[in-house]
């Protein structure tokens, strides 16, 4: 039987050597005056075409400074996921356009109700923590992302990986978490949920995903 491939760290070194050099070498795009200045003010250069140019320095400092553990908590504060180096869980995915309808076994656009169903599912299958499964259509657009991580937490204990589209989620998300917790303090010493937010590939920070990536470094939101 063959081996599996699995990473070595020279392979895992390599790696990160070489993304050392593309961050360096080509740098992002960086749409967001605040985050530039901050950049630049700590080390970084901008090219001719606008590029943030990071030079490995400053990302080798901010690993070091970076926590080398990251502990969730359930929604009752007991805890139940320690993040980091060796550690794997395992979750479900996240906004499902489209569910399967167990009484008419056809594909539908979701709905609200398919949260909470696909949530208890997980849960009693034994996830180690949740994601919502689907995007229901039948919720106002301006309050989605809140609706539905509310939804979530009535319907598991399990700590939550969660999605936004704008800091505004994030921070109706937060107003929820702490309420929860019993204030903001509180969840920040126990955190319950992570934020789940992503640049554009290749390398484009938009504003959008800015704004939520320094909300949370401000508030001590794990994302």
């Amino acid at each position: 039987m063959a081996k599996p491939l699995l990473l070595t760290a020279e392979h895992a070194a390599t790696f990160h050597e070489a993304a050392l050099l593309v961050l360096e070498r080509t740098g992002i795009y960086l749409n967001h005056a605040e985050a530039e200045h901050l950049l630049l003010e700590a080390g970084a250069a901008k090219d001719d075409s606008g590029r943030i140019l990071i030079p490995r320095n400053l990302v080798e400092e901010a690993l070091e400074k970076a926590s080398p553990q990251i502990q969730l908590y359930d929604r009752n504060g007991k805890e139940a996921i320690l993040m980091g180096k060796g550690r794997t869980y395992f979750g479900p995915g996240s906004d499902a356009l489209y569910n399967f309808d167990l009484q008419t076994r056809e594909l539908r656009l979701s709905v609200l109700a398919d949260v909470t169903n696909n949530v208890r599912l997980a849960d009693a299958l034994g996830f180690d923590f949740m994601m919502s499964m689907a995007l229901p259509e039948d919720v106002n657009h301006d309050k989605l992302y809140s609706v539905v991580f509310a939804e979530m937490l009535k319907n598991t204990t399990k700590p939550m990986v969660v999605t936004s589209t704008t800091v505004e989620d994030i921070q109706r998300n937060h107003e929820i978490a702490a309420i929860v917790r019993g204030g903001k303090e509180n969840l920040r010493k126990k955190p319950l949920w992570l934020a789940y937010i992503e640049p554009i590939s290749p390398l484009i920070f938009d504003e959008r995903c800015t704004d939520r990536l320094l909300y949370c470094a401000e508030q001590r939101i794990p994302f």
